[in-house]
């Protein structure tokens, strides 16, 4: 059995993936029901269902949260995020290169952990981050710390400023995408946000 795969297109239209997103990234947990496995959340969008199918076959979270990601943004923006990049403080989990100097890192963490009644969401923390966000916005302008289902994004001017580091601005991830399809550009999303 193939559990991982390279992300495929869909033909679904960007606010019909996000609609399926949304109501996926709504769900608190998802029961797994072997003797009726048809009784289970599926969605409309393939990514998601694939997803779902790693996690319940052993695939670590936050593997199987990079393939959704990498199809979200490839299906929503028309864009690739450059995986697992060394920007010199470490390796952060994607980079949007948009063209410049200035930087756009996206520090991802599980959506759902599996039990042996199903999918639970895990609740994202992001003081449980400081460490991490602190080391990569020293080597990045800006840093998206996501689940997939909440967004929270930081400036690296912040570190300078603040005595603790705070998101600039905190929203759903589906709105975040909807932002950055309507502006083109993240860096102008993150600025319109600072």
């Amino acid at each position: 059995m193939l559990l991982f795969s390279a992300p495929m297109s869909t033909d679904l239209k960007p606010e019909k993936i996000l609609q399926s997103l949304r109501a996926f990234v709504s769900l608190s947990g998802i029961e797994s029901t072997p003797l009726l496995p048809d009784s289970e959340f599926t969605s409309a969008y393939e990514p998601v269902n694939r997803y779902m199918k790693q996690l319940r076959g052993g695939s670590k979270p936050e593997t199987a949260s990079e393939g959704l990601f990498r199809s979200i943004f490839e299906d929503v923006l028309k864009k690739d995020a450059i995986p697992q990049v060394n920007i010199g403080a470490g390796f952060v989990d994607f980079k949007v290169d948009e063209g410049d100097a200035s930087s756009v890192v996206i520090e991802l963490k599980p959506l759902f952990h599996v039990t042996p009644k199903g999918l639970v969401r895990e609740k994202l923390v992001p003081t449980s981050y400081t460490a991490q966000i602190e080391k990569y916005l020293s080597q990045s302008e800006y840093l998206v710390l996501t689940n997939l289902r909440e967004a929270f994004l930081y400036s690296a001017r912040d570190l300078y400023k603040r005595s603790a580091i705070k998101p600039i601005a905190e929203l759903g991830f589906p709105d975040l995408l909807e932002r950055i399809n309507a502006k083109q550009s993240l860096r102008d999303v993150l600025r319109d946000a600072e």
